[in-house]
């Protein structure tokens, strides 16, 4: 049988890459918008006699609009409500994690992905009606894309699990995680420009487009995403040879119960599980905190804000890129085994973002230091996509949704 064209394991890959996408857009539009969407002057106005609006020294001389340089938001939200819209859709993603992977165990891996992009998409698509109707509406609306996006990483695991070839899963898995990167690059750079406009109210565009899309994608994983391999019609016999003949487990075969004592009882399982833990706390620390620094600390413009939130996930990708091509070369070869290689990529990121947080810290409110070094602790985070993040793949590729959860 002749090779297909485009190997439908591609298409897999390539769609597990857009649900990254969206988790990310979503995420980084959420964080700038925010910025736009609060009167500034309006929050300072009530905080006048309280130095702590801005931990930077600043000239009390100085206008209003030099230091909040976009002032037009239309809500007076405090720093608390604002912490509590950005942080409601992280509870919501961890909150949801677990069920996530069993869902995805039990009930399969496309359904709860398809699950997790339908309820984000339109927790982020209601949140500009629910944003003027109350603060608290909006971060339900933020729970709720938050509960969405929690079921989205264990069902990919599992999708992974059955559709990547073992020697394939050094480079599709990094491939598919760098959506993250991705989608923060788009959700940067278009959010700051697109709140800066007049289009569809000007902040509330970020919310109507990125939905939308969001639901679109919802429907192509529906219509062209498939369980496995095995559940493909249209599937060339000699890819669906290919990748049954390079799995651990016979995905023909029912999936055995999870072995929960077992599991509890597994040293490597708690490393995974701290260093899956530690990974994720950082990424969404900056996707979370880096907008409200750039913009409430450093002084950053909205369109500033969008451009410097996304240039660390440029080189975040090319980092990533770089691993994913540097431990394929070294398993295909034999030079190291995969533990190895996964711990050293670890190590790289944990030490190099420690580093340049502490930088960052140090250098106070120096623009250009705390700028550069917050961008260099971006972009090492993607050796981790070729460390702990595809770690549960190659622990138990059966099991892989529970591990991620």
């Amino acid at each position: 049988t002749s090779r297909s064209f485009f190997p439908y394991r591609y298409i897999a890959a390539l769609l597990q890459f857009f649900g990254y996408c969206e988790i990310n857009i979503f995420r980084s539009s959420t964080s700038i918008s925010v910025v736009a969407m609060v009167n500034n002057t309006a929050v300072y106005s009530l905080k006048t006699s309280n130095a702590t609006v801005a931990s930077c020294p600043f000239n009390v001389s100085d206008s209003e609009e030099n230091y909040f340089p976009e002032n037009i938001g239309e809500f007076d939200w405090s720093p608390a409500i604002q912490g509590y819209v950005l942080g409601a859709g992280f509870l919501g993603y961890i909150i949801t994690h677990i069920p996530g992977g069993l869902l995805a165990e039990c009930y399969g891996a496309k359904f709860t992905f398809v699950c997790g992009l339908f309820l984000s998409s339109l927790g982020h698509f209601l949140s500009p009606p629910a944003a003027r109707s109350s603060a608290y509406l909006l971060i339900a609306m933020q729970l709720i894309r938050g509960f969405g996006q929690g079921l989205i990483p264990p069902a990919q695991c599992v999708l992974a699990a059955n559709w990547f070839p073992i020697n394939e899963r050094s480079l599709l898995n990094p491939l598919v995680l760098t959506g993250f990167a991705v989608g923060t690059i788009i959700g940067g750079l278009s959010s700051g420009a697109m709140c800066s406009t007049n289009v569809l109210g000007g902040w509330p565009s970020v919310y109507y487009v990125y939905g939308a899309l969001g639901l679109l994608l919802t429907f192509c994983v529906q219509m062209f995403m498939y369980e496995s391999p095995k559940c493909h019609p249209r599937i060339k016999e000699s890819e669906l040879n290919y990748i049954l003949q390079n799995q651990e487990t016979d995905l023909s075969k029912k999936r055995p119960p999870a072995p929960w004592r077992k599991i509890f009882s597994s040293v490597p399982f708690y490393a995974v599980s701290y260093a899956l833990f530690s990974t994720l706390w950082t990424a969404v620390h900056y996707l979370s905190i880096q907008p409200l620094f750039l913009g409430t600390m450093l002084r950053y413009t909205i369109k500033e804000n969008g451009i410097l939130t996304s240039i660390p996930l440029f080189f975040h990708l090319v980092l990533t890129f770089t691993g994913s091509c540097s431990s394929k070369w070294l398993i295909s070869n034999n030079y190291v085994g995969v533990d190895k290689v996964r711990k050293g990529f670890n190590l790289l990121y944990c030490s190099g973002y420690s580093l340049c947080l502490l930088g960052v810290i140090f250098s106070g409110c120096e623009r250009i230091p705390s700028t550069v070094l917050s961008i260099a602790a971006m972009c090492l985070i993607g050796f981790s996509f070729n460390g702990s993040i595809i770690t549960p793949v190659d622990m138990s590729p059966t099991f892989a949704g529970i591990y991620v959860s």
